[in-house]
Order: structure tokens, then C-alpha cells, then sequence
């Protein structure tokens, strides 16, 4: 027995110095064993013990012992398992199971895999030496030094040739700036790129949560591209989008279909197909079919725009809006449309440029520029700067009808009380006697107060400082109208659909639509007190 001991040891150490390098066939080599012994009672294996070492192209197995099947090909080891492959990436555990026909390692007991600054650790790791390929099913930690994070999923794949990790349920990744939860994901390591195949969310710094259903986010430049119902949360606000291009390090984006942008603080909602943000000063630009909704009071207010610009001013803690071109909205008690228009939430006003118009009730009320003033959120007065016009429609063919250089409104409950015309006043007016028309009373005065009953119709006009005055027939006179009359009330928004049917320019009976913005009209610098204040003289 000892002679046959010493031959088969001299047999194998002889391979084990000489073996061939044609690894064609597939074979891993034996380089080295202490000893080697040979026992029929375990199928044909041969066992080694000490300093044991195989080898299969450029990577190297280490073991304490082992049993070498050579007809199945399949090892066996135990002990201080080391394999190292010619990349640097190192495979430890305490038990290994080789199959030569796949050319796959199944390392147990103690496993942790290493490269560089990661390691990463699982009750079994599997490494196929053709492929290159890390895996594990059971559970697994990845960390890394460089960056201080770590990384957990019930299943991941490491390809070591070309540095892809890949993983797999319930996937937690802790960075030092920012935490990802996902439920399939891919990380890059030459590149920095983390690539999601599933529902994902990013939180960063317990501020800013992003979710999606797809996407890819590059560590470097802090760039990621979110798609499939993609929403960034950050305090009260939220974007959503069918797909979201976002920078960490700028906090810009762009999101795509879809859109929505909305305060919940400041109960603000707006939905578009195109919107591009910057978080850093809370600032949004939508476009493409935009509806604003602002539901912080009873009357929901909807607003229509090409486009619009809302910011937040943290200073002020107040917002501005700005609407461009085809601006209509539209509230229980009073519409209106104009091409620009700008809310600011710090002063309470509302600023109308370029032909806008209001109607509230069966009033038309119009200038080259406008301004409203809100208090306790509701419409409070209505300044109108130069050639004001009031048209109050009583039926097809009447009109009462006011002009003036300037004018003021007050409201109650969304409905005009008081109106106030301010220098060269002119007025068009049918009055009644027992509910039945008497006549047009044509007017004009250097002022004039009007006073509205409870269904917003004139009920009293109070001549300051009269010119003249004329009371004619009706039937002699059913077509008068002022100079600059202009009827805008089929363009009217009644609803939410309304608000996106803009044809003002196929209607004749509209007046000039490209009126150029008077000099005092610079949404910057318009002040609501450049026209008197509402006066109670009657």
C-alpha cells in the first residue's frame, strides 16, 4: 500500500510540474499538492492536502484540501478556499464545489468576493471561470470602501470582466448622499452608471425622493433619466412625468408627457407635456397644453396658457406665476382672457396685458391693460388703465356701455358693486321706468361713480362734473355704440375646455388683437395705485 502511495504520488507530481497548456479540452490543472492519496471507495478520487492549487487559463484556485473526481470532473475542497483570477478580483470562502462540464465554482462558508475597495459577501457565491460571472441567490452584500456604501439584494450578478454588477429583489443601496430602493438594477463600475429595470426610488438627504419605473442615474455627474410614471418629491412639491431628465449637483430638469407640477402647500396644480425646473429656487416652465388649477379657495381657479412660468420666493414666501400668450381662466364668478398675464402672490395682484378682457355676470370689462387686487383670496377691485370700456350686454341688439380713460371696480362675493371712471367719461346707457326701457341716455362727464345692483346689472350712474347729456328714442337709435366697442363674449371660457379654443383673430367684430403693451404696463413695474382709489361718493 505504501508503494502504490509513493507511485501515484510520483505520477501526479509529475503532472502537476509538466501539464500541458492546451486548454482547449477544458481541464483544470492541478499545479500543486503537498500530498496526494488515491481511495477506490470514493469513486476514483483523489485526495489532496496541503498548499493544494489548480489553475484553469489565467485563474488560480487555492484550497487546504481536496478530492478530484476525474471522470466527473468535479472538486471537492475545504479550507482556506482562495480563487484569483488574472483582474484582480479575489473569491474566499471555507468550502467549494467544482463542476468542470460547466466550468462553475460554488463557494460556501464565509464567502466574500473581492476588488480593490469592493467586497462583497453571501452565504454562497457561484463563479463560472469562462464566463467570469459572480453570482448569488440567497442573499448578498456588496460594499465599498471608496464611497462608503453599501448595497443589499436576495439575488446579484458580478461580470468581472467588464465590471457589471447586476441585481436583483429587494434592493437597498446606501450612499453617504442619497439611499435607492429598487427592484431590478444594473451598476457599471468602469463607467458609474446605475441603470434600473424595475420600480425604483431615490431619496436624497431625506429631502428629495424620486421615483420611477425605469431608468439610469450616473454617480459622476449626478445625471439620471427617469421614465415609466417618473415623479421627483421635494417638501411640497412634486413633478411627474412620463420620463424625467434630472442633475443632482444642479437640481435642473426636464420632464416629458404628461407633466405635472404641483404645491400642495400652496395648493397649486399644473399639468402640461413639457416642463423644465430648477429646485434650487423652486422655479418651473411648462408648456404644450398647460392647465393651471388653483384650488386654495372655494373658486377653483383654471388657467390656460402657451406657456407658463411659476417660482417660488422663499424670501417672501410668496409666489409668482407668469402666463404667455392665449391666456384664458376661468372661476365661478369671473373669466377672462388676454396674451400675458402675472399673478404675484407678495402683492395680491394680478396684472392683464395685450387686450385682456374680464366678465363677470353679464359684464364685459376691458382696457389696454389691467390689474386686480385680491384680499382674503377673493377678487377685492379691478383697476382698468387707459381706454377702459364697460359693456353690459341686456340683450341681442342693447348695450349699456361705458368708456374711459381709466376705471376701478369694486367687487363683493366675485361680483361688481361700485365702478369708478376716472377722466373722460362717456356713456351709452338704456334707461328703465316700471321694468320697461324709456329711451338711450348718451352722456359724458370729466367723472363718473356706478353703482350695480345684486344681479351685477347698473343700477345708478352718478355724473361728476357733467358735460352733456342726450335721452333719444330707442328705436331711433338700437345700433349706437362708442368708439372702440367690441364685443368679446362668445370667446367667453364657461369651462375648462373652453379655456383652450382661442379664435380671436377669425372674428371681425374683435377689434385690434395686437395691441403693443402701453409704457406703464411693464409687468414689472405696473402699480394698482397709479389709478385713485375707489371712492364712495355717490
Amino acid at each position: 500500500m505504501r508503494f502504490c502511495h509513493f507511485f501515484f504520488f510520483v505520477i501526479y507530481s509529475v503532472g502537476v510540474y509538466g501539464q500541458s497548456t492546451d486548454t482547449s479540452k477544458k481541464k483544470i490543472d492541478l499545479i500543486h499538492a503537498d500530498s496526494l492519496e488515491f481511495d477506490q471507495s470514493l469513486s476514483n478520487a483523489q485526495k489532496l492536502k496541503g498548499n493544494v492549487q489548480f489553475k484553469y487559463k489565467k485563474t488560480f484556485m487555492y484550497c487546504d484540501s481536496a478530492f478530484l473526481y476525474k471522470d466527473s470532473n468535479i472538486i471537492i475542497a475545504n479550507g482556506n478556499i482562495r480563487i484569483h483570477n488574472d483582474e484582480g478580483v479575489r473569491l474566499n470562502g471555507d468550502s467549494l464545489h467544482y463542476n468542470g462540464k460547466e466550468k462553475i465554482c460554488t463557494v460556501s462558508k464565509n464567502v466574500f468576493l473581492e476588488e480593490k475597495d469592493k467586497k462583497l459577501t453571501a452565504p454562497v457565491i457561484r463563479y463560472n471561470l469562462d464566463s467570469k460571472l459572480a453570482s448569488y441567490f440567497g442573499g448578498g452584500i456588496l460594499t465599498d470602501k471608496s464611497e462608503n456604501s453599501t448595497l443589499t439584494s436576495k439575488i446579484g450578478y458580478y461580470h468581472t470582466d467588464d465590471k457589471r454588477f447586476f441585481f436583483k429583489d429587494s434592493i437597498t443601496y446606501k450612499h453617504p448622499e442619497y439611499v435607492i430602493y429598487s427592484d431590478t438594477m444594473m451598476h457599471h463600475t468602469k463607467s458609474d452608471i446605475t441603470t434600473f429595470y424595475g420600480p425604483t426610488d431615490i431619496i436624497y438627504n431625506k429631502k428629495t425622493t424620486i421615483y420611477c419605473s425605469s431608468g439610469y442615474f450616473n454617480q459622476r455627474s449626478k445625471d439620471c433619466q427617469l421614465t415609466g410614471s417618473a415623479k421627483i418629491l421635494e417638501g411640497s412639491q412634486k413633478i411627474i412625468g412620463d420620463s424625467i431628465i434630472y442633475n443632482d449637483l444642479s437640481s435642473q430638469g426636464e420632464a416629458f408627457r404628461n407633466v405635472m407640477v404641483e404645491d400642495s402647500a400652496k395648493q397649486m396644480r399644473i399639468v402640461g407635456h413639457y416642463a423644465r425646473f430648477n429646485q434650487t429656487d423652486s422655479s418651473y416652465m411648462i408648456t404644450d397644453s398647460l392647465l393651471l388649477t388653483d384650488y386654495s379657495t372655494e373658486d377653483t381657479l383654471y388657467l390656460h396658457a402657451d406657456s407658463l412660468f411659476y417660482a417660488f420666493d422663499s424670501t417672501q414666501n410668496s409666489n409668482l406665476t407668469r402666463a404667455f400668450h392665449k391666456v384664458k381662466f376661468h372661476t365661478p364668478s369671473m373669466q377672462g382672457l388676454c396674451d400675458s398675464l402675472v399673478m404675484a402672490e407678495s402683492d395680491s395682484l394680478v396684472k392683464m396685458f395685450k387686450t385682456p378682457v374680464l366678465f363677470s355676470d353679464s359684464n364685459q370689462l376691458r382696457s389696454d391693460s389691467i390689474v386686480i387686487k385680491n384680499k382674503n383670496n377673493e377678487v377685492d377691485t379691478a383697476f382698468f388703465y387707459s381706454n377702459a370700456f364697460l359693456i353690459t350686454q341686456l340683450d341681442s341688439l342693447k348695450y349699456n356701455q361705458i368708456k374711459g380713460d381709466k376705471m376701478a371696480a369694486d367687487f363683493m362675493d366675485g361680483d361688481i358693486k361700485k365702478m369708478h371712471v376716472y377722466s373722460s367719461a362717456q356713456t351709452i346707457y338704456y334707461p328703465k321706468d316700471n321694468e320697461e326701457y324709456i329711451g338711450i341716455n348718451e352722456a359724458s362727464s370729466d367723472k363718473l361713480n356706478i353703482l350695480f345692483d345684486e344681479q351685477s346689472n347698473v343700477e345708478k350712474i352718478v355724473f361728476i362734473r357733467p358735460n352733456e347729456s342726450k335721452l333719444s328714442p330707442i328705436s331711433a337709435s338700437n345700433k349706437k355704440k362708442l368708439p372702440g366697442f367690441s364685443l368679446f363674449f362668445e370667446h367667453r371660457p364657461k369651462n375648462k375646455k373652453d379655456l383652450f379654443s382661442w379664435d380671436l383673430n377669425q372674428n371681425d367684430n374683435t377689434g385690434d388683437k395686437t395691441l403693443d403693451l402701453p409704457e406703464d404696463s411693464n409687468p414689472d413695474t405696473q402699480d394698482a395705485s397709479s389709478v385713485e382709489p375707489a371712492k364712495n361718493d355717490d
